[in-house]
Protein backbone atom coordinates (compact mmCIF):
# COMPACT_ATOMS: atom_id res chain seq x y z
CA UNK A 1 0.00 0.00 0.00
CA UNK A 2 2.82 2.19 0.59
CA UNK A 3 4.63 1.55 -2.01
CA UNK A 4 1.68 2.65 -4.47
CA UNK A 5 1.81 6.68 -2.89
CA UNK A 6 2.48 9.56 -4.99
CA UNK A 7 2.98 12.69 -3.16
CA UNK A 8 1.67 14.83 -5.87
CA UNK A 9 -1.23 12.68 -6.71
CA UNK A 10 -2.47 12.92 -3.21
CA UNK A 11 -2.10 16.57 -2.86
CA UNK A 12 -4.09 16.82 -6.01
CA UNK A 13 -6.41 15.12 -5.18
CA UNK A 14 -7.16 16.83 -1.74
CA UNK A 15 -7.32 19.70 -3.78
CA UNK A 16 -10.05 18.76 -6.06
CA UNK A 17 -12.00 17.69 -2.71
CA UNK A 18 -11.54 20.93 -1.29
CA UNK A 19 -13.34 22.00 -4.64
CA UNK A 20 -15.78 19.43 -4.78
CA UNK A 21 -16.90 20.16 -1.77
CA UNK A 22 -16.92 23.94 -1.56
CA UNK A 23 -18.30 23.89 -5.01
CA UNK A 24 -21.35 21.30 -4.15
CA UNK A 25 -22.31 23.36 -0.88
CA UNK A 26 -22.21 26.54 -3.19
CA UNK A 27 -24.74 25.19 -5.54
CA UNK A 28 -26.64 23.56 -2.87
CA UNK A 29 -27.14 26.69 -1.13
CA UNK A 30 -27.11 28.86 -3.56
CA UNK A 31 -29.92 31.84 -2.98
CA UNK A 32 -30.94 34.20 -6.26
CA UNK A 33 -31.31 37.06 -3.70
CA UNK A 34 -27.93 37.47 -2.66
CA UNK A 35 -26.74 40.36 -2.29
CA UNK A 36 -22.88 40.53 -3.09
CA UNK A 37 -20.86 43.73 -1.56
CA UNK A 38 -18.00 45.62 -3.80
CA UNK A 39 -15.66 42.63 -4.72
CA UNK A 40 -11.80 43.18 -5.34
CA UNK A 41 -10.69 45.12 -8.46
CA UNK A 42 -10.01 42.30 -11.40
CA UNK A 43 -13.32 40.36 -10.34
CA UNK A 44 -15.88 43.54 -10.00
CA UNK A 45 -15.04 44.16 -13.82
CA UNK A 46 -15.99 40.01 -14.33
CA UNK A 47 -18.84 39.93 -12.41
CA UNK A 48 -22.17 41.87 -11.89
CA UNK A 49 -24.73 40.73 -9.16
CA UNK A 50 -28.53 40.00 -10.09
CA UNK A 51 -30.34 43.83 -9.51
CA UNK A 52 -33.50 42.18 -11.07
CA UNK A 53 -33.89 40.11 -7.45
CA UNK A 54 -36.05 42.27 -5.20
CA UNK A 55 -35.70 42.43 -2.63
CA UNK A 56 -31.76 40.81 -2.23
CA UNK A 57 -30.83 39.16 1.32
CA UNK A 58 -29.47 41.51 3.49
CA UNK A 59 -26.45 38.87 4.47
CA UNK A 60 -25.48 36.36 2.05
CA UNK A 61 -27.17 32.98 2.86
CA UNK A 62 -24.94 30.83 1.20
CA UNK A 63 -23.38 28.26 3.57
CA UNK A 64 -19.51 29.01 1.66
CA UNK A 65 -20.17 32.94 2.13
CA UNK A 66 -19.49 35.60 -0.21
CA UNK A 67 -17.13 33.34 -2.66
CA UNK A 68 -19.39 30.71 -2.31
CA UNK A 69 -22.61 32.78 -3.65
CA UNK A 70 -20.46 34.14 -6.60
CA UNK A 71 -19.31 30.96 -7.33
CA UNK A 72 -22.34 29.55 -7.20
CA UNK A 73 -24.21 32.43 -9.42
CA UNK A 74 -21.03 31.94 -12.13
CA UNK A 75 -21.61 28.40 -12.52
CA UNK A 76 -24.88 28.59 -12.76
CA UNK A 77 -25.06 31.35 -15.03
CA UNK A 78 -22.63 30.00 -17.45
CA UNK A 79 -23.11 26.41 -16.83
CA UNK A 80 -26.95 26.36 -16.10
CA UNK A 81 -28.02 22.70 -14.78
CA UNK A 82 -24.45 21.94 -16.37
CA UNK A 83 -22.79 23.32 -13.01
CA UNK A 84 -24.49 19.76 -11.06
CA UNK A 85 -23.04 17.79 -14.23
CA UNK A 86 -19.79 19.81 -13.57
CA UNK A 87 -19.18 18.96 -9.81
CA UNK A 88 -20.64 15.70 -10.25
CA UNK A 89 -18.18 14.37 -12.85
CA UNK A 90 -15.07 16.26 -10.50
CA UNK A 91 -16.51 13.88 -7.88
CA UNK A 92 -16.42 11.22 -9.72
CA UNK A 93 -12.56 12.08 -11.38
CA UNK A 94 -11.49 12.38 -7.41
CA UNK A 95 -12.77 8.85 -6.81
CA UNK A 96 -10.53 7.54 -9.42
CA UNK A 97 -7.14 9.71 -7.99
CA UNK A 98 -7.95 8.43 -4.31
CA UNK A 99 -8.76 4.86 -5.42
CA UNK A 100 -5.16 4.96 -7.32
CA UNK A 101 -7.08 4.29 -10.63
CA UNK A 102 -4.97 4.98 -14.01
CA UNK A 103 -6.74 6.98 -16.31
CA UNK A 104 -5.40 5.08 -19.73
CA UNK A 105 -6.22 7.70 -22.13
CA UNK A 106 -7.08 11.49 -21.03
CA UNK A 107 -7.99 12.95 -24.51
CA UNK A 108 -10.31 9.81 -25.19
CA UNK A 109 -11.77 9.95 -21.41
CA UNK A 110 -12.06 13.88 -22.03
CA UNK A 111 -13.60 13.94 -25.22
CA UNK A 112 -16.38 10.95 -23.40
CA UNK A 113 -16.94 13.40 -20.84
CA UNK A 114 -17.46 16.60 -23.37
CA UNK A 115 -19.62 14.62 -25.31
CA UNK A 116 -21.66 13.43 -22.56
CA UNK A 117 -22.06 17.04 -21.25
CA UNK A 118 -23.28 17.76 -24.29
Amino acid sequence: MFEERNLRLDVIALAVLALVIFAALALGTYDRADHVAQLITPLDQFYQADVLVSPPNPETQNVCGRWGAVAADILLTSLGFGAYYLVLSLAMFNVALLRRRTIDVPVVRLLGWLISLI
